[in-house]
């Protein structure tokens, strides 16, 4: 593990790919941050309205931008293309400065949309690239340190949004962060080694809708992969829902407040990270699918023990367990539709994971959404979730040991 964070071929791109996600959830927690509690006074609708819609603004451009990324990542050198995403997300941070210092709520809803179609375009590079820098026994490894930088960047992004959003010039110590976060991430992109396209001839459509349609087809019809991408979008769709609700959880359960809730978040991805260098570590390079049922039972019977009346304490190491269950379950899944997608259309194929996981998060979002409207507690969004994870742990019972 140490020789390939060390590697010139890995090391570039993980950093590139941390500093990214890392920037997303300082920029976006910090303008719901200050949204709710600084600038409320400038809208004139409800800001818990207004984030609301803030995340729903982000995930629409992997629904429209993430196949014609695929096509583009196919085509041209991937490096190329990741060094063109951080020029403009450094350009997207500018453009946030003034709307922070203005302020200006529709400037930085435009930057949080611009922000998700950095991440729809760098998405089908990193994961496409890591097959092109990296050795075949490499790959598990490769995608355990992606996902678990991915988790901690995640909550470290988050803690950095509430501290600088606390600040007495938040309007200019938050926008200053996220351009140097962004200028480091360029910095560390222009050493990601090159990644020529492999089907240089693919004539890219530039009509989101059509190019939509034609991967989440492909994909579809590529049995070696169509199931991983199930498993892997319902991955993302529990963490979205535990990830989201765990501070409402903590405030309900606990009556906890923000630093207990980001204890928990801080947990959830220690145990992303755990689970999925253990898998890597029991594994050896090997894509095995065999375990994810008792991975995905694990965090059945974890989730529903989650789901009782039990203390921080308890709910601190089901939270923890639930995450190593599924960091063990998804990383060998993304490895797994490395190598059984068509080389040449490996970003087409990453493109559509990533439409797919993006619809599992909206779905999650509106599932989650309507059981709180009907007046069911956060607790019962957690058992609902765990008692879903049977049918799929069943679902990848199969004569493959993989969903098909």
């Amino acid at each position: 593990m140490k020789s390939l964070l060390a590697s010139r071929n890995f090391l570039p791109l993980f950093l590139t790919q941390f500093l990214g996600a890392f920037n997303d959830n300082l920029f976006r927690n910090s303008v719901a941050l200050l949204l709710l509690f600084r600038f409320a006074g400038t809208l004139t609708v409800d800001p818990g309205l207004v984030v609301t819609a803030a995340a729903g603004i982000f995930v629409l451009p992997f629904f429209l931008f993430s196949a014609t990324a695929g096509q583009l990542a196919d085509k041209y050198d991937k490096a190329v293309i990741a060094r063109a995403v951080k020029v403009f997300e450094i350009l997207f941070m500018v453009i946030a400065f003034a709307g922070f210092m203005m302020p200006h709520i529709g400037i930085l809803l435009s930057v949080v949309f611009l922000m998700g179609i950095h991440s729809a375009f760098f998405g089908p590079v990193k994961y496409a690239m890591l097959p092109q820098h990296l050795e075949t026994e490499e790959l598990l490894s490769g995608n355990a340190w992606i996902e678990a930088g991915t988790f901690v960047a995640i909550p470290a992004g988050t803690v950095l949004a509430g501290l600088l959003s606390a600040h007495d010039a938040a309007e200019i110590v938050v926008p200053v962060a996220c351009i140097l976060a962004a200028v480091l991430g360029l910095i560390s992109s222009l050493f990601i080694p090159s990644a020529p396209g492999l089907s240089p001839e693919l004539k890219v459509d530039y009509r989101f809708w059509r190019a939509t349609i034609d991967v989440l087809s492909m994909a579809r019809k590529n049995k070696a992969v169509r199931g991983h991408i199930w498993a892997i979008s319902w991955f993302w769709m529990l963490g979205s829902i535990y990830l989201t609700q765990i501070p409402a959880f903590v405030k309900d359960a606990f009556a906890g407040d923000e630093k207990t809730a980001t204890i928990l978040m801080a947990l959830f991805a220690a145990g992303v990270a755990a689970g999925s260098f253990l898998c890597s570590r029991l594994f050896k390079g090997e894509v095995r699918t065999a375990y994810a049922p008792y991975a995905a039972l694990l965090m059945a019977m974890l989730g529903i023990n989650l789901s009782s009346d039990i203390g921080f304490i308890r709910a601190a190491i089901d939270v923890f367990f639930i995450a190593v269950a599924g960091g063990f379950f998804v990383v060998p899944f993304y490895a797994a539709v490395q190598r059984g997608a068509d080389p040449f259309a490996l970003s087409r194929t990453i493109a559509a994971l990533n439409i797919m996981n993006a619809l599992f998060m909206v779905l999650a979002a509106v599932l989650s959404g309507a059981m709180l409207a009907f007046g069911l507690s956060v607790n019962a969004v957690f058992l609902a979730a765990s008692l879903l994870n049977i049918p799929v742990a069943l679902l990848t019972f199969s004569p493959q040991n993989r969903l098909s």
